[in-house]
């Protein structure tokens, strides 16, 4: 049996991004440091060196250098793959579309 072409359901764009944000894992109680690779009004893609397990509900903080002060947003891990050693993609969902704080992040960036 031939395996369904991945399609991709996204509603809203992602927009490629390199930032650096904090992060705390509320299952875990784990704070960390991440990397964005992508962002959008629904979800953020991360990388960072700790293993994060599905379903996870993280803080997210985004920076917003000219303003001095971080965005908050909260959400859940939908997927995790390695990349190599101590090394994890991530995806979040974010439990709100984050219309407004999102577009300011990526305005700064």
């Amino acid at each position: 049996m031939e395996r369904e072409e991945f399609r991709d359901k996204r509603f809203f764009e992602r927009i490629p991004a390199d930032v650096s944000v904090r992060f705390h894992d509320r299952y875990s109680n784990a704070w960390g440091l991440a990397k964005t690779q992508d962002l959008s009004a629904q979800g953020v893609g991360l990388v960072t060196d700790k293993k994060i397990l599905l379903n996870s509900p993280l803080e997210i903080w985004l920076p917003m250098i000219e303003r001095g002060e971080s965005f908050y947003t909260r959400g859940d891990v939908v997927w995790s793959q390695p990349l190599g050693e101590n090394q994890y993609r991530v995806g979040i969902n974010l439990r709100e579309p984050e219309f407004s704080g999102i577009s300011e992040v990526i305005k700064e960036m």
